[in-house]
């Protein structure tokens, strides 16, 4: 964390750093009908099977076929539902405000 005094503003900044694990293994592609299918081993088969993917090509047009990717991710679920589930909460949800949480005491870095 840097902490940066402007004015006697204190700005903190906090650097994250994420890293993504890298599973890779091979396995082939084969023809399922008019579509093409790829067996997932059993180390990197998704938790849900209940949830649509999206699968996308990454590299399209690169020469080098070790740069050709396809992405396989779930889809995440719109929003469009978001007020409807609001509406489930009565009407003196929160009519008296949140309780006061305090100041937390924390150790300067």
């Amino acid at each position: 964390m840097v902490q940066i005094e402007i004015n006697s503003i204190h700005v903190y900044t906090v650097h994250t750093v994420v890293t993504r694990q890298l599973l890779a293994m091979r396995t082939r592609v084969f023809q399922s009908g008019n579509s093409q299918a790829v067996r997932i081993p059993k180390e990197l088969q998704f938790e849900q099977l209940d949830i649509e993917y999206e699968i996308e090509r990454e590299g399209v047009g690169v020469a080098s076929p070790s740069e050709n990717r396809i992405i396989i991710t779930p889809v995440r679920l719109p929003l469009t539902n978001a007020l409807e589930l609001f509406a489930a909460f009565s009407d003196d949800f929160m009519s008296d405000g949140r309780p006061e949480q305090g100041t937390q005491e924390r150790e300067l870095l």
